[in-house]
């Protein structure tokens, strides 16, 4: 089965605290909970609870793809080539080739260029 890693740049961002992402995050919580309150049916409260239950299982599927040994190899000889290309991205780039997957990014810039 083919792999589709999807590079962490969203996730960072939410991580260190970018106001843009975060507030999507929290504008995304507060729908939620502007239904949840405002639910008068059984069944518009059910389904007020049903959208952040149905995120975050879309969400579990997702996996976390180790940075190997191998991979961690990859990256020194990328590194040495000294081709400006940020170091997360690298690192990136060499777990996506260590397990031989098709990277998902709006970042083309900095991935286009990896040897």
């Amino acid at each position: 089965m083919p792999l589709y890693p999807m590079d962490t740049d969203i996730l960072s961002l939410y991580q260190h605290g970018d106001l843009t992402v975060e507030g999507a995050v929290k504008r995304h919580a507060q729908s939620w909970y502007r239904l949840i309150r405002r639910a008068k049916k059984h069944e518009d409260l059910a389904a007020a609870y049903e959208r952040p239950a149905r995120t975050v299982s879309r969400l579990a599927p997702l996996t976390a793809l180790p940075f190997t040994v191998a991979a961690i190899k990859r990256w020194d000889k990328r590194k040495e080539l000294k081709r400006n290309i940020p170091k997360p991205d690298l690192r990136i780039a060499a777990i996506v080739l260590d397990h031989r997957a098709t990277l998902g990014t709006h970042n083309e810039k900095d991935f286009q260029c990896v040897p």
